[in-house]
C-alpha cells in the first residue's frame, strides 16, 4: 500500500474519532492491512505536517484540538459566574461525605471554597486534585491515575470501573461542555464522559455546575440527560434560557433557589 493510501486510512480514523488511544489505533489499522511500525511512523510523519497530536498513549486529530479550549482559556471565562456556583454548590454538602468530582474550571471553584468537613474527595483532574489538597476541610484526597491529557489536565484510562471498582460516592459533581434544548449533556473529551456515566452508577446525587455559557448548544460526545442529574447549579443569566423548558431537574440559581 503506498505511503498516501495509509496515511488517508489513518487520518480518515483519527478525525473520525477525533480522540482514539495509541493501541486501538494501532489494531484498527493492523485489520486495514498497515502494521504497526508502519503506523507509527506514519503517525510521525503527520505529527511533522500538523495533523494529529501524538501524546503518551494517545493520538487526537489537530482539526478537533484546534477548536477545544485549554484550561487556561476556561479559566479566563465567566469567572464571576463561576464563583457564584461553587459557594452555591458547596452549600449543598453534608458534613464528612464521600465525593467525586470531574475536571473542569467550575469544579475547580467549588473544591476551592468547600467550607464543610469532607471524609474523601475523588478525582481525575490534576488541578481539582490540587485545589483539595489545599484545602484544609478535605480530609483525604484521591487522584485517579492513566494517561495524562495535558490540555485538559486529566488523567484517564481504558480500566475505568477498575480505577473506581468498591466505591460509594454520595455526592458527585461535574461540569460539561454543553447542553442542548432537550437536556443532553455533552462533553468534548469521550474518556471523560465514559468516566462520568460510570461514576453515576455509583452516586447517590448527582450534581452539575454549569453557568449560562453552557446553554443550548450542542456536542460531541454524550454525557447523559439532565433527568438524570438531581440538582442544576448556574448563574442568574441561566433563567431566561431555561424557562421554557421542561427539564426534570431541581434547579439552583446564584442567589435564589428554584425549581
Amino acid at each position: 500500500m503506498h505511503k498516501h493510501e495509509r496515511k488517508k486510512i489513518i487520518l480518515d480514523v483519527v478525525n473520525e474519532k477525533r480522540f482514539i488511544e495509541t493501541r486501538n489505533l494501532l489494531l484498527l489499522l493492523e485489520s486495514k492491512g498497515i502494521n504497526e511500525s508502519t503506523a507509527r511512523r506514519d503517525l510521525k510523519e503527520l505529527e511533522s505536517e500538523n495533523k494529529v497530536l501524538l501524546s503518551f498513549g494517545s493520538v487526537t486529530s489537530k482539526i478537533y484540538d484546534q477548536f477545544e479550549k485549554t484550561r487556561v482559556e476556561k479559566t479566563r471565562e465567566n469567572k464571576a459566574e463561576k464563583e457564584i456556583i461553587g459557594h452555591k454548590a458547596a452549600e449543598l454538602l453534608e458534613k464528612d461525605e464521600v465525593i467525586f468530582c470531574s475536571g473542569g474550571t467550575s469544579i475547580e471553584n467549588f473544591v476551592k471554597l468547600i467550607d464543610k468537613r469532607v471524609r474523601l474527595l475523588i478525582t481525575n483532574s490534576f488541578p481539582v486534585f490540587l485545589q483539595a489538597w489545599k484545602n484544609e476541610n478535605i480530609a483525604d484526597v484521591y487522584l485517579l491515575g492513566g494517561f495524562f491529557r495535558e490540555k485538559t489536565q486529566v488523567f484517564f484510562s481504558n480500566n475505568i470501573k477498575k480505577w473506581i471498582e468498591g466505591k460509594k460516592f454520595s455526592k458527585a459533581f461535574f461540569s460539561c461542555v454543553s447542553v442542548d434544548e432537550a437536556g443532553n449533556l455533552y462533553d468534548d473529551f469521550e474518556p471523560e464522559s465514559t468516566l462520568m456515566q460510570e461514576v453515576m452508577t455509583k452516586t447517590k446525587q448527582l450534581v452539575l455546575l454549569a453557568d449560562s455559557s453552557k446553554f443550548l448548544s450542542y456536542g460531541v460526545n454524550l454525557m447523559c440527560n439532565m433527568s438524570q442529574v438531581d440538582y442544576l447549579v448556574t448563574d442568574d443569566k441561566t433563567k431566561d434560557i431555561i424557562k421554557d423548558l421542561n427539564w426534570d431537574v431541581k434547579v439552583i440559581f446564584g442567589g435564589t433557589n428554584e425549581q
